[in-house]
């Protein structure tokens, strides 16, 4: 839905100053535990007032939805542009009926004084609603006047997005060079963040003695399809597969799956469990080639220097 500069911000601020207070209509709410006394009467005032609310929003009638605010009450947006509130309620439209597009999340309300109470929260909702954002915060003042419990103020902020550096920061021990701790030092490995901080890049350097050198290099980032971990792997022979990456426990755990040189299919399960600072063990399972089961493998490797 697509408004008007002025109506937009009306109707943000008349549906987001109170509909994170409320808990019904126009989406699920999830609200933190409460206690074993249950809301006060003061507390379940002011939710009342928010269904309230929510049903003058529905009607549409600007001057009504401007009376649940106080005449200084003022709405500041994510960007600290202040405009006072019953301004903006007259100004507001009929909200549209979408009750499942948009949930919220109290978390909590407290006195300030027996006649103000701060309430702060979260509102989620589906593209194009709430002007397009996904999430925001969101802090209400409310005051008692005359016996009312009314809006003082409203400001919102935006949840800041999760980059795909923070996705990957667990994996951050793994940057540095390493070796394997046997009497062959059979596999060395090399991981180092790319330049733009949104992928890992590993060199690992394969020596058995049943077989020729094996160079593998490996690209590991986040999925937004998968919504996971994942990794693209290639090695010097032509063989290439991916991988979906969660942690289990103390271990990380990598389904993967690869098509070899000759065609063949092979799919396991990596294990990888750090074991200190400077050590982790590499383990893997339930590997096959075309259904038939392979030797399971386990390494221990040794760090050697680390990458800033």
């Amino acid at each position: 839905m697509h408004l008007p500069k002025l109506d937009r911000l009306a109707y943000l601020a008349a549906f987001l100053a109170v509909v994170v207070t409320s808990g019904t209509t126009f989406g699920q709410e999830r609200a933190a535990p409460a206690s074993d006394k249950g809301p006060s009467k003061d507390e379940a005032a002011i939710r009342q007032r928010g269904k309230d609310y929510i049903a003058a929003i529905k009607r549409g009638d600007g001057d009504e939805i401007a009376s649940f605010w106080t005449a200084e009450g003022t709405f500041v947006d994510e960007a600290g542009h202040a405009v006072n509130g019953c301004v903006l309620c007259r100004a507001a439209r009929a909200a549209p009926d979408e009750p499942s597009r948009v949930t919220v999340t109290i978390d909590s309300i407290h006195f300030v004084t027996p006649d103000v109470a701060v309430e702060d929260g979260g509102v989620t909702s589906a593209p194009g609603v709430l002007s397009g954002s996904t999430a925001r915060r969101y802090t209400a003042i409310w005051v008692r006047q005359k016996g009312k419990w009314l809006l003082d103020g409203v400001r919102e902020s935006a949840v800041p997005a999760v980059t795909h550096n923070d996705r990957l920061r667990e994996l951050n021990w793994m940057v540095g060079d390493w070796i394997s701790d046997d009497d062959g030092k059979m596999v060395h490995l090399s991981c180092k963040w790319s330049t733009d901080k949104k992928f890992l890049l590993r060199e690992i350097d394969v020596r058995l003695p049943e077989r020729e050198p094996l160079h593998v290099t490996q690209r590991i980032g986040w999925d937004p399809r998968e919504k996971q971990i994942k990794s693209w792997t290639f090695d010097s022979e032509g063989g290439h597969g991916d991988g979906l990456w969660f942690h289990n426990d103390e271990k990380w755990v990598v389904e993967a799956q690869s098509i070899l040189p000759d065609g063949s299919r092979a799919t396991g399960t990596h294990l990888m469990a750090q074991d200190g600072d400077d050590a982790f063990v590499w383990e893997s399972t339930n590997g096959e080639i075309e259904g038939e089961p392979m030797p399971e493998r386990k390494v221990r490797m040794i760090r050697t220097t680390n990458i800033p």
